[in-house]
């Protein structure tokens, strides 16, 4: 059966970006487990179970007893923040491209978004090929 990649191609003026592919910034959203990306190269991934795991991690091995169960999770918490802030950075993009679906690789801050695409390098030929054809 053929996989069917859907692309979704925003119309886009100008877009020039930091650190990617044709001079055009690519941040790449999958939930790892089930969506494993390949060829990122310098493409950003972020990985939308992040906040799952994390909060998975920071219940593991809790004391059994209420207040002791409660001291030991605030303090996980409280030092877990640059953890807490790199788990929760992906959600809140994917939800500021307001994404339909993932996996996703964006382009240009949320200009072009190919979705159902985990190898990034297969997505920007997609993208180059759309670009060309404009």
């Amino acid at each position: 059966m053929r996989r069917r990649v859907t692309v979704l191609l925003l119309a886009a003026w100008s877009v020039t970006a930091r650190g990617a592919e044709d001079g055009v910034l690519i941040e790449v959203f999958t939930d790892a487990t089930l969506f494993p990306v390949t060829s990122a190269g310098t493409a950003t991934v972020y990985d939308l179970s992040a906040p799952r795991r994390l909060a998975a991690d920071l219940g593991r091995g809790l004391p059994r007893e209420p207040a002791a169960a409660e001291t030991a999770a605030r303090a996980r918490i409280a030092g877990a923040g640059t953890n807490l802030r790199a788990a929760y950075e992906g959600p809140a993009k994917a939800l500021g491209y307001c994404l339909a679906k993932i996996p996703a690789v964006v382009f240009g801050q949320g200009q072009s978004v190919v979705y159902g695409v985990t190898d990034v390098a297969a997505a920007i030929q997609l993208y180059r090929r759309w670009r060309e054809g404009r």
